[in-house]
């Protein structure tokens, strides 16, 4: 029960996310030099998938990217950049986050539980 609550609202933050940069990014060219990097310099990162499942996925996204937004765009490259099997291999999308739509919470997930760490201060509620 307790993940599943997380993921919703996990989901919900990360679609309600709007962020605070005027820019839309060029996803067609950092989609490219993204593939080109990975093929080139990543060590055995098609063990699991091949090098046409990361093109159909990427070529997915650009399509996808006009509708959406900076931060979805770059939450998708992270999925399909998991789906390889690859957990070091992150983006920074940080920068796209506004940060007055985050949950103030640090959690910790230990075996099936999730431990709040720590809260901000300002969002406890009386």
């Amino acid at each position: 029960m307790k993940r599943i609550i997380l993921l919703v609202l996990v989901e919900f933050i990360f679609f309600q996310t709007t962020y605070a940069q005027n820019e839309k990014i060029d996803w067609n060219t950092d989609l490219d030099y993204l593939v080109k990097q990975l093929t080139e310099k990543h060590f055995n990162f098609f063990t699991i998938k091949s090098e046409e499942d990361l093109l159909s996925g990427i070529n997915a996204i650009k399509q996808e990217s006009k509708n959406l937004t900076d931060f979805q765009v770059a939450l998708k490259v992270q999925q399909l950049i998991a789906k390889f099997g690859d957990s070091h291999t992150m983006l920074d999308f940080n920068q796209l986050l506004n940060v007055s739509q985050i949950l103030p919470i640090h959690l910790l997930c230990i075996v099936l539980d999730f431990i709040i760490v720590s809260a901000m201060e300002a969002s406890i509620l009386f």
